[in-house]
This record gives C-alpha cells, sequence and structure tokens, in this order.
C-alpha cells in the first residue's frame, strides 16, 4: 500500500480514484494551499508539516510514494534520502491530469515498476519504463530475485548480470538443488556446470564462482536444549554449525523444535533476535516425521521422541525435505538443519 500526495484539486481528484480503484482503504495526502481544510472528506489530510519531513517519514518506515504533481517536486523532495536501488523505497510520479505514470525510485526490487505499471492500467495512463533491460525486453535479474525471494547475495553482482545481457545477449544460470518452472528467457541458459554467471544456492561458494549469488529462503533449523539454556549458547552453537558446513545465514528462513520447549527463554530470546520464523510440533507428529535420523534413548526417556533437532527441521520444511546437516550437539545444545524442496519461476 502507498502513501498518495497531490499538490492542485486536480491531483487530489485523481488520488482519491487510484485509491478507490486499487481497493485500497486508508488517507490520501494533499499539500493543496487553496484547499478548505475543513470542508476535506475524511479519508483526505492535510498535511501541515513540511514536504521533507513527511517524505523522510515515509522513506524510515518503508512505505511507497506516489506524487501527483512535476517530477521537480518529487526529485528535490527525495533527494536528502535516497541511498541505494537495494534498500530505498518505491517511488511513483503522475501528472495530475493521470496521463503519464512514472517509476522515479527502486522500479525493480522495491518493485515500483510494477506498482507503476498496475496504477497506469487501472486509469487508463501510459506507464514510463526507463530501465534498460526494460525498454529492450530483456531478463531483469533484480526482478527475478525480487519475486522470487531470493536475497542478492553481491550487489554489485547484479550490475555485472545486467551488463552482460546488455552487452553479450545471453548469462548462465545454475541451481544448486531447486527446480525451474515457466518459460526460461532467451538470453538465460541454465546449465549444471560448476561455473555460472547466476547461481542459486543456499551454501556458500568458492570466489569467482559466479558474478552474482542468489539465496533461496529453504533452510530450517531444528534446535533442542536443556532447560534454561541462555540465548548466546544457543547462538553460539547455530552460527557455529553453519560455518562448519558452509551454509549461507541468508538462507535459513526459521527454527523449529518440540512443544515442550515453545516458551524456553533463551531459544525465544534467539529466534526473536534473529527475525527468523519459529514452529513447534508435538513428539507424536515429530515420531511421523519420514526419514533417517540419529537415535537417542534418553531424549527419547526425556521428551518422547528419539531425535528433536533433525526431526523438527525436517517437519518445518513439510513432506519434501533433504536433511542438509545432522544432528551437532555440544554444550546442552543440538542443532540440524533442513532444506524444503525450493523452485524458482520466470
Amino acid at each position: 500500500m502507498a502513501d498518495i500526495i497531490s499538490f492542485t484539486g486536480k491531483g487530489l481528484l485523481l488520488a482519491l480514484k487510484i485509491k478507490r480503484v486499487l481497493g485500497e482503504e486508508g488517507p490520501v495526502y494533499t499539500k493543496f494551499s487553496e484547499i478548505d481544510k475543513r470542508e476535506l472528506p475524511e479519508r483526505v489530510v492535510y498535511v501541515e508539516e513540511k514536504l521533507g519531513d513527511w517524505t523522510n517519514e515515509r522513506f524510515e518506515n518503508h512505505t511507497p510514494i506516489v506524487f501527483i504533481g512535476a517530477c521537480g517536486i518529487a526529485v528535490r523532495t527525495i533527494a536528502p534520502y535516497v541511498r541505494d536501488k537495494f534498500s530505498d523505497i518505491p517511488v511513483i510520479v503522475l501528472d495530475e491530469n493521470g496521463k503519464f505514470c512514472i517509476p522515479l525510485l527502486s522500479a525493480h526490487i522495491g518493485g515500483a515498476k510494477k506498482l507503476a505499471e498496475t496504477i497506469a492500467e487501472k486509469i487508463g495512463a501510459v506507464p514510463v519504463i526507463t530501465t534498460a533491460t526494460d525498454v529492450n525486453d530483456l531478463f531483469a535479474v533484480d526482478v527475478f530475485a525480487a519475486e522470487n525471494d531470493l536475497l542478492i547475495l553481491n550487489r554489485e553482482g547484479v550490475k555485472k548480470v545486467s551488463s552482460k545481457i546488455l552487452a553479450a545477449g545471453e548469462v548462465t544460470m545454475r541451481l544448486d538443488g531447486g527446480k525451474v518452472k515457466g518459460r526460461v528467457p532467451d538470453e538465460v541458459k541454465i546449465t549444471k556446470k560448476k561455473k555460472a554467471d547466476i547461481i542459486i544456492s543456499p551454501r556458500e561458494l568458492e570466489e569467482g564462482s559466479c558474478l552474482l549469488q542468489l539465496v533461496p529462503k529453504a533452510v530450517y533449523a531444528g534446535i533442542g536444549c536443556r532447560k534454561d539454556k541462555p540465548e548466546a549458547d544457543i547462538r553460539k552453537m547455530f552460527y557455529d554449525v553453519l560455518e562448519q558446513n558452509g551454509i549461507e545465514r541468508g538462507a535459513v528462513a526459521g527454527a523449529a523444535t518440540i512443544d515442550i520447549k515453545e516458551h524456553e527463554p533463551g531459544l525465544r530470546q534467539f529466534v526473536r533476535a534473529e527475525e527468523l520464523s519459529f514452529q513447534t510440533f508435538p513428539a507424536e507428529v515429530l515420531k511421523e516425521v519420514q526419514g533417517e535420523f540419529s537415535v537417542s534413548d534418553f531424549v527419547s526417556k526425556t521428551v518422547g521422541v528419539d531425535n528433536v533437532c533433525e526431526r523438527a527441521a525436517a517437519a518445518a520444511c513439510g513432506k519434501n525435505y533433504r536433511l542438509l546437516v545432522p544432528k551437532n550437539a555440544g554444550n546442552g545444545v543440538t542443532a540440524a538443519f533442513a532444506v524444503k524442496d525450493w523452485s524458482v519461476r520466470f
């Protein structure tokens, strides 16, 4: 959902129309100084503060902005807050008559291009697209990454891949365990060779093996621990196992354990700090997970299932998974990692 701001009466009417055709709730904003603030509709908010302060707040909250007015107004306003294409918010500009719709900032990764095209289609405007891969109708790797929820590991690689496509018309791509869905663009060649221009993998790669690594968020950590284990001990085990087995931290989407550990303070602090999803499973569910797991009679007698970390990691992945790292144990903490079936769509 974007915040729309206008500067004229026509612009305000267009802002209300855009909200309506997109089916969005929430206010629209205006700086139209000649308006009678006492007669404003309830959903229209007059911006009393400076435009720069209003804009800064949107950047800090990562809220997309639609400016209805001259491009110059938008450019001068956002200039102090622009950082890079990987963190900037989507910014779109429309003229007050709704003829043209321009994705001004964060067109690909932020989704400004897609939003601009949606708005343009709904109101009959012309989307003004200027990015090189788009105007040449070529594969845009940053859009591909965003649409497939892939972490871009080395940002400079995006430029290198796009430059190679524009210059040579082709790049190679290798998937480490994933599947391809949809029609692969002509300029992308899927390969099984060790080196490729783009490699999609949850594992750490050798330096120089690719121009760009994309990381699927498809790995789940299974964790077990003794009662009252501090967060620091759990964190150390987590990162030690990742490092020793060459798994990218960005590939880990969540953590899982047995339900009797759901409220373990150190474990809950850990998943919150790491911003991981957190799942818990009853012993009966963990017992039913299919696969070959290490067995502990002590664990079975204590919690009712022969293995917590491996089974929990597998259960978090769903039916189709692969155990990446079996049980590691030390200092009262156990950890294992599994990867779910994942795919990318073109």
